[in-house]
């Protein structure tokens, strides 16, 4: 036994659970671009053949070396939606989701009923850091503890799988305000390290004009690579 200060020699301890005989595991290896690019960004497709509790862990690299040790900490998120078909997967229905933060991993807990699902991992904090090098590109563990036996399979995305991840959890966990009529506005800011800002027009021949300015804010990464934009919603969108 011997006593050493934590807060002098450690800067981050992690603590790991530790669950009873006959709980599975599998750990798959990513890359978190700094892009929206379906070359290098990959899902995991889940297939539940019966009832089973199952947790969701995800870990960036660690920053002990020097060369890593440059590089800010990426802010994680993982996500679980349902998809209807596994040829052709989707994002579905919000099933759960970690919070979106700053640190060495995050992680969710869910039961999973018999079902297909698509899970997604995201970072955006070190989108326009000029990484152009794909060897470059952040790399994660996403590791899946389940108390039954689950089909897992690293897939490639389907298309936008980025913004339709995003607009599902905002949809189902975002503040609603209802700005005008034929409008709503969504606001993903709980549990969530920044802002998503999301515009619904439901008029059928009108155009929403929608302004964000944040030129005034501190500590914020644009993934657009602006902090002041303008956009155009079309109708029905």
């Amino acid at each position: 036994f011997f006593k050493i200060s934590f807060c002098r020699y450690f800067d981050c301890i992690d603590i790991c659970k530790v669950r009873s005989a006959g709980w599975n595991e599998v750990r798959l290896q990513g890359t978190l671009p700094p892009l929206s690019s379906v070359d290098h960004i990959s899902c995991v497709l889940l297939t539940v053949l019966e009832p089973t509790e199952a947790e969701f862990s995800l870990f960036q690299e660690g920053q002990r070396n020097s060369e890593k040790s440059q590089r800010s900490q990426l802010d994680l998120c993982v996500v679980v939606f349902r998809t209807r078909s596994a040829a052709i997967p989707s994002i579905g229905r919000l099933v759960e989701h970690s919070k979106r933060q700053v640190r060495g991993f995050v992680g969710c807990h869910k039961m999973l009923e018999s079902d297909l699902y698509i899970v997604v991992c995201l970072a955006f904090n070190h989108w326009h850091t000029g990484i152009e090098n794909p060897v470059n590109f952040p790399e994660y563990v996403l590791a899946i503890h389940s108390s039954k036996r689950l089909l897992v399979e690293q897939i490639s995305p389907p298309a936008y799988i980025l913004a339709d991840a995003i607009i599902s959890l905002t949809l189902a966990k975002g503040q609603r305000h209802e700005g005008r009529e034929g409008m709503t506005a969504f606001y993903l800011t709980k549990g969530w390290a920044g802002l998503v800002v999301m515009v619904e027009n439901r008029h059928e021949n009108k155009w929403i004009h929608v302004k964000c300015d944040c030129q005034e804010s501190y500590n914020v990464v644009s993934t657009r690579g602006e902090l002041r934009t303008v956009d155009s919603v079309p109708p029905l969108h």
